[in-house]
């Protein structure tokens, strides 16, 4: 079975999430690696719709607008993070 490109990227990112909130994990808290992981997608994200648009700089900061792929690359790793706190939380 082949995974499309276009969902490729978004389990890739939410692996990556899991990846450093299991290190956060290893190291004192689940949280502030699964916070790094999220801010730095979300960066990421923000930074690519700036480039993509021009005028104001807070044009990055409207999620609505990113296209679909954008939302993916976003909503996996968040979805991801909030799974693995609640596996997290019951143990």
């Amino acid at each position: 079975m082949t995974i499309t490109p276009k969902i490729k990227t978004p389990l890739s990112h939410a692996a990556i999430t899991v990846a450093l909130g299991l290190i956060g994990w290893v190291l004192g808290s689940l949280v502030i690696g699964l916070m790094f992981a999220l801010g730095f997608y979300f960066g990421r994200e923000v930074a690519q719709q700036e480039a993509k648009t021009e005028g104001s700089p807070w044009r990055g900061l409207e999620v609505w607008k990113w296209n679909l792929d954008a939302q993916l690359d976003m909503g996996f790793p968040i979805i991801a993070a909030v799974l693995l706190s609640v596996i997290a939380w019951f143990f």
